[in-house]
């Protein structure tokens, strides 16, 4: 992450984690003050166990203030090198990060966009909600629910499985009973 990505620098001391979808670690690096390298851990498919990122999974990218134990969901509004996808022994560079402020409802960029297979939407919440997100095609179609329930406050991330959709424009939508916000994604196949 260059030093020029950063729309809110953190302060030297603050973490920089990279987590799968599911919320597991794996790879996290400290803010000195300059570009920050973050090495990613990659599945070890000799064991059943997964302890890593499988090849082309999205990751979520989250940098922890050490003065206020706060961590904040980093949406990268465009790659540099890369695409918001694990590739083993490839390098990921952001060209430019925003952060998700944790008391305020958000619908972040679906990662990566566009998508070919697997992408990750991030959201948060500014208290308990039921929240759903969904994607519609361009005619205003509902073609799927991701999400449809009760969250507790604070950062979320959902996947997306783009496989069974055809190359195109779709959107998608996060309501709160206070919050309506709508993006586009685009599918390549």
């Amino acid at each position: 992450i260059p030093e020029s990505a950063w729309d809110k620098t953190p302060e030297s001391g603050d973490e920089i984690g990279i987590f799968t979808s599911n919320g597991m670690l794996v790879g996290s690096a400290v803010y000195d003050n300059d570009m920050v390298v973050v090495p990613v851990w990659a599945n070890d498919k000799l064991s059943n166990k997964v302890d890593g990122m499988n090849e082309n999974e999205a990751f979520v990218i989250k940098v922890w203030n050490r003065d206020n134990g706060k961590e904040e969901v980093l949406n990268v509004s465009y790659w540099e090198m890369g695409d918001g996808t694990f590739i083993p022994d490839e390098l990921a560079l952001a060209g430019k990060l925003t952060t998700e402020n944790l008391n305020e409802n958000t619908l972040g960029m679906i990662m990566p966009n566009p998508v070919k297979s697997e992408a990750i939407i991030n959201f948060s919440l500014s208290q308990q909600s039921k929240v759903s997100i969904t994607v519609y095609n361009v005619l205003g179609d509902l073609i799927e629910v991701l999400v449809s329930e009760e969250k507790s406050a604070g950062n979320h991330s959902v996947n997306f499985n783009a496989d069974f959709y055809s190359t195109g424009s779709y959107f998608y939508k996060m309501e709160t009973a206070e919050f309506s916000a709508t993006r586009q994604l685009n599918i390549v196949k």
